[in-house]
């Protein structure tokens, strides 16, 4: 009995992700210059190529492949492009499952930073320099200490608030919480009752606070 076939296209654009497999060519493709590999597995060979989501799915339909089903992208109030405009086309065409992470912005959007850093949280540890140049200035804190007032008003906390917004995106399919304790666990879990107050007006609030919200026409 032979063993079945199957051959798949798969996104990986993580630098990290191409030192961890086994690159065999260099491929180009309209999107520019991806690493081409292949996995062996008991199933037969799987084809994969590393590009954009946009461009896996035309190799896939080109080639009569599997084209990617799931991403795992970043996505909070400050990281929005990949999700609100990147994969737009793939949401609208092909459809496309999402775990997202980082929903509250590595504990920016909790709120424990709009007054300093403080000595037990991750940004205060040595070797983090990079992640507190990247989240803690003036202009972000303005605005999650605005965030934070709209949270108080509608009852809950800011991290309520963040990972709420995350799940009202109808192409989010699961929020990956990074809690260290119960009781931050606790408080994240109100979210799931949170974005129930996140009418379309608190939404268009919120928005106008951030300022970043991607756009892109489909029409």
């Amino acid at each position: 009995m032979s063993t079945p076939s199957l051959k798949v296209v798969v996104a990986v654009t993580s630098p990290i992700a191409f030192e961890l497999i086994n690159k065999t060519s260099i491929v180009h493709t309209s999107f520019g210059i991806a690493r081409a590999f292949s996995i062996e597995t008991s199933l037969d060979t799987h084809l994969a190529i590393a590009v954009t989501e946009n461009e896996a799915h035309r190799v896939a339909d080109q080639h009569h492949l599997i084209g990617p089903t799931v991403e795992q992208p970043q996505y909070n109030m400050f990281e929005r492009f990949k999700m609100e405009q990147d994969y737009l086309p793939v949401f609208k065409n092909k459809g496309l499952g999402t775990t997202i992470w980082s929903p509250l912005g590595a504990g920016f959007l909790t709120g424990k930073y709009n007054d300093g850093v403080p000595a037990d949280s991750r940004l205060s540890l040595e070797g983090f320099d990079w992640l507190k140049e990247r989240w803690v200035q003036e202009t972000k804190i303005e605005k999650v200490k605005s965030l934070s007032a709209l949270a108080s008003e509608l009852g809950m906390s800011m991290a309520a608030l963040a990972i709420a917004w995350t799940l009202k995106n109808p192409h989010v399919t699961t929020t990956i919480l990074g809690a260290t304790k119960e009781t931050q666990l606790l408080e994240n879990l109100k979210a799931l009752d949170a974005q129930k107050l996140l009418t379309t007006e608190v939404m268009d609030r919120i928005d106008a606070i951030l300022g970043n919200k991607p756009f892109m026409d489909l029409a």
